[in-house]
């Protein structure tokens, strides 16, 4: 089970605002990989797919989807 919590959802409001994972680290003070390991954590407790990372972008596009 996956204890979910605010920060969860400030960075998924935060990505489908700018779309870009590179973007909403910076402004978070984060690594891209922790924002896309918070959405995950997000989609299993959830149990849903909402993130489409677009690999090979120079800065990693997202788009999410619920």
């Amino acid at each position: 089970m996956y204890s979910l919590n605010y920060q969860h959802l400030k960075y998924f409001w935060a990505v489908s605002r700018h779309g870009n994972l590179t973007r909403v680290s910076a402004k978070l003070l984060l690594t891209p990989q922790t924002v896309s390991t918070r959405i995950n954590d997000l989609e299993k407790g959830l149990g849903v797919e909402i993130q489409d990372v677009v690999r090979g972008l120079p800065d990693r596009a997202c788009t999410l989807s619920l």
